[in-house]
Order: structure tokens, then sequence, then C-alpha cells
């Protein structure tokens, strides 16, 4: 466990930062969610990624339909929106033609009940359920109108 001291600085030393990131009471609650994870692999996977399917289907749809420069990529429970209407095949790809709206799309997704993390890179849990999803989907769309109204996009 040297290597991840906080002080290491040294060669092969890995620094590790959070607040609750070594207390004894948080590592175990994080080892049991790991144990209920591994023994609910089965059902638990293919539900979250079934939820942000279902989300990135919408999104994408409405974007689409509303001709909206905007695309939600997904993978498993993992999602981020893109505010570009051009493919994304790599990093090399992303433009940061729609950054205004993107930073007032947040703000206005705050707005209707659903905070998003500072990297825009999120995740549905076991927790969510159809109708937190449906509530995203609904909060996420009148963003979109939202920015539409203000004329940034």
């Amino acid at each position: 466990m040297t290597r991840f001291a906080a002080q290491g600085g040294g060669s092969g030393s890995i620094y590790t930062g959070g607040t609750f990131s070594g207390n004894p009471l948080v590592m175990a609650a994080g080892l049991a969610a790991v144990d209920e994870m591994a023994a609910t692999r089965e059902t638990l996977y293919p539900a979250l990624a079934e939820k942000t399917h279902r989300f990135a289907n919408a999104i994408n749809q409405f974007c689409r339909e509303e001709n909206l420069p905007a695309q939600l990529m997904h993978l498993g429970s993992m999602f981020h929106l893109h505010f570009q209407a051009d493919p994304i095949e790599s990093s090399r790809d992303f433009t940061r033609q729609h950054a205004a709206a993107e930073r007032e799309f947040y703000l206005h997704l705050i707005g209707h009940g659903v905070i998003g993390p500072g990297v825009h890179l999120a995740f549905f849990s076991a927790a969510h359920n159809d109708e937190d999803v449906d509530a995203v989907i609904a909060a996420f769309q009148q963003s979109f109108r939202d920015l539409r109204t203000d004329g940034l996009i």
C-alpha cells in the first residue's frame, strides 16, 4: 500500500486522493457493493445496458427529429452527450462548435431537476428505475427546447 501513499512522489508511487478514500467504513461499503455486483452480474449489467440504450435511443431520435446538433454516445451504463451533428469515430472528430450551447444545456438540465457530473460523462445505476429514466429523458428534451428558445441552437 505504500505505492498509494499521498505523499509518495517517488518513482513508482501512485497518487490517490479523495475525501473518504481510506476510511474503513467506506472501504467496507465499497467491498459490499462489488460483492453485490458480482453476485447479480447476470441480471444487473444487462438491465443497466437496457436502461442506457433506451435513454440513448430516445435522446438521439429526439435530436434527429428536431435537427439538433447533438448526439448521445453510450456503452453499458455509461453515456456522454456531444454537441455536434457530424459523426464521431475517434477523439480527433470532436469539435467545440457548440460549446456555448453545451454549457447552457447543463444549466438548463439542473433547472429541470437533473444534475450531471462536471465532466458530462454519466451513468445509470441499479437505483434508477424506469420512471427515473423517463424523467431524465424529459429533462434532456426540455433543456434542448430551452437552448432553441435561447437562440443557441
